[in-house]
């Protein structure tokens, strides 16, 4: 009886071997509309057990190029043809999909594509770098290799090369002049229109990455050194101040002389003025400055009560709480004040000579934009009552 199970086992096993499906089954199953052709794997396909279904499988390495609804553009599906021994022999179940590229799609052009990344470079090199990076000696361009990939109609990746200096994560002392290979996509949401939008990233590969050479430099002299993102904030906020116009800020005599300034914009000046105003006499050292900046201008300018019409061109001064150091303005609202306290701050050298400058420290400006305060306000016949020093 033994010897009879081990022979009709063997007589199975060979019956699913004799029945796997030829090529020309595995091709016939694989053709369908807009086929332009299969082509089988060279290795004669894999036998498994399917855990999933508690069946033997058969499976069969395969590549579909297919039309596409795209004239001329074709798409190439990478996968398996599986089958499932059904009814003594193997049935065709599905086709597992692993990749697809599309061909007969133009690559973008150089120049067209360092234009477009170069709209926001801070996204190509991503935010980490574009934090350790000091300066681009080659910029982004197509890798002698770029890998071009169509994953649809409207989407593509490829490699770039850049080559740059960045301080190093690995010896932090150093600064590496470094050979980097970039991995980019573009994305569009019509074949029609121009590329909207790129996602980026710096290749993890060991051969993706080239270290030219190394400077070390003392710890103090290498944190000082100004990386990309320094830059561009610096670029930014010299062109705020360009948008502020002429302006002379009072910020080397008394810090009243300051405080006056500032109210002086923030009653008769515009955003663009505060804004250039703020950036220049704000605390290098205060945290969320640009949120301070943006709630300033807010509370001044974008409403119906605006900061002139709270506080006078003479300003009520609470003398009480006021000193060199700080200044305590009274709004013409009730329960409303604003405060600027300030320190000096060192701004290096003339002649030998320290030089400082005040700086604002902490700045609120109190205001009220309720129905109550706009009726409190109107409720004046004569603004003189309000501000007898003006």
């Amino acid at each position: 009886m033994k010897k009879l199970s081990v022979l009709l086992l063997l007589c199975l096993m060979a019956a699913k071997a004799i029945a796997q499906p030829s090529d020309a089954q595995v091709r016939k199953e694989m053709t369908g509309s807009g086929t332009i052709s299969v082509t089988l794997s060279k290795n004669p396909g894999t036998k498994s057990w399917n855990s999933d279904t508690k069946n033997d499988e058969y499976t069969r390495g395969v590549v579909i190029k297919r039309k596409t609804e795209y004239p001329g553009i074709n798409v190439i599906i990478t996968g398996s043809a599986v089958y499932q021994w059904v009814g003594g022999k193997y049935s065709y179940w599905k086709f597992r999909s692993v990749s697809q590229e599309y061909e007969g799609i133009p690559n973008p052009k150089d120049a067209d594509i360092l234009a477009f990344i170069e709209k926001d470079i801070k996204d190509f090199y991503g935010d980490y770098n574009y934090r350790r990076i000091t300066e681009v000696l080659e910029s982004p361009k197509l890798a002698s290799e770029p890998h071009w990939y169509w994953h649809s109609p409207l989407s593509v990746s490829f490699d770039m090369k850049v080559k740059y200096k960045i301080k190093s994560t690995i010896n932090t002392d150093n600064l590496d002049l470094t050979e980097q290979l970039y991995v980019v996509r573009l994305y569009r949401d019509d074949m029609k229109q121009p590329w909207q939008r790129f996602l980026s990233s710096a290749k993890q590969e060991a051969d993706s990455k080239t270290v030219l050479g190394s400077e070390t430099f003392p710890r103090e002299k290498l944190d000082k050194l100004s990386t990309l993102a320094d830059k561009r904030a610096e670029a930014a906020t010299q062109a705020v101040i360009a948008a502020g116009g002429d302006m002379k800020i009072p910020d080397s005599g008394s810090f009243q002389d300051l405080v006056m300034f500032l109210h002086k914009l923030l009653r008769d000046g515009n955003a663009e003025q505060l804004r250039a105003a703020l950036i220049q006499t704000l605390a290098p050292n205060m945290d969320s400055r640009d949120a301070i900046i943006n709630r300033i201008i807010d509370e001044a300018y974008n409403h119906d009560l605006k900061y002139k019409d709270v506080y006078c061109t003479t300003p009520n001064i609470n003398t009480r709480q006021s000193n060199a150091k700080n200044f305590y303005f009274i709004g013409n609202t009730p329960n409303t004040n604003s405060v600027f306290s300030g320190s000096q701050v060192a701004e290096g050298y003339v002649e030998g000579q320290p030089v400082t400058k005040w700086k604002i420290g902490r700045i609120v400006v109190g205001m009220r934009f309720d129905d109550d305060a706009v009726k409190y306000l109107s409720s004046f016949s004569d603004k003189k009552k309000l501000c007898p020093n003006d």
